[in-house]
């Protein structure tokens, strides 16, 4: 069985440019060590709306097993 994951990095200044995505990248890499396929990274804004739009996709889009978030 393949496990598909998504990683969403929240943050207001990353997703303006003005911070670097170490978190997300970190769990890429966890997540891939231990055999996951990540399918989907983003970083976006702290809006409520944003969040649930990119969960929502996550899971009924991309049908990933796991979404992995850190931010906020």
């Amino acid at each position: 069985m393949e496990y598909k994951a998504a990683v969403i990095t929240m943050s207001d200044k990353g997703s303006q440019g003005l911070r670097e995505d170490t978190a997300g990248d970190a769990i890429v890499k966890i997540l891939e060590d231990r055999g996951w396929s990540v399918e989907y990274k983003t970083m976006i804004p702290d809006d409520l709306d944003k969040i649930k739009e990119e969960l929502i996709r996550c899971s009924d889009e991309l049908k990933v097993t796991l979404v992995a978030t850190t931010g906020g």
